[in-house]
C-alpha cells in the first residue's frame, strides 16, 4: 500500500481514479456477504467491514478527522490514501486476519 505522501505525488488524475475505483471496490467486497461476515471484527482491535463502510460513509460528508482546513488538492491526497487504506482493512476483516 502505498503511504499518503506517495499517494500525494501522484498527479490528480491519478488520485481521482482511486477515489472512483474505492467506490466500486467497497460494493463488490460486501455485496452478497451475510451480516455476519460483515459484522465479524477479525479480532479485539481492528474493525468488521460493516465498521470499515460505516467509517468511510462518516468521514466523507462533511469534515474529515479534525484535520482542520485543507486544499481541495490535499484532501483528495487523503481521502485517496484513506479510502486505499480501508479497502486494504475491509479485505482483512473479510478473510478473518488482522
Amino acid at each position: 500500500m502505498l503511504t499518503l505522501e506517495e499517494v500525494a505525488k501522484q498527479s490528480r488524475e491519478e488520485r481521482f481514479e482511486r477515489l472512483e475505483r474505492a467506490a466500486d471496490t467497497f460494493a463488490a467486497g460486501v455485496n452478497g456477504r451475510s451480516d455476519a461476515e460483515l459484522g465479524r471484527r477479525p479480532d479485539a482491535v481492528n474493525w468488521a467491514a460493516n465498521e470499515v463502510v460505516c467509517h468511510i460513509r462518516d468521514a466523507e460528508v462533511g469534515t474529515f478527522g479534525g484535520l482542520g482546513q485543507m486544499s481541495v488538492d490535499h484532501l483528495v491526497s487523503v481521502m485517496a490514501w484513506h479510502d486505499q487504506n480501508h479497502v486494504e482493512q475491509l479485505t482483512r476483516a473479510l478473510d478473518g486476519r488482522a
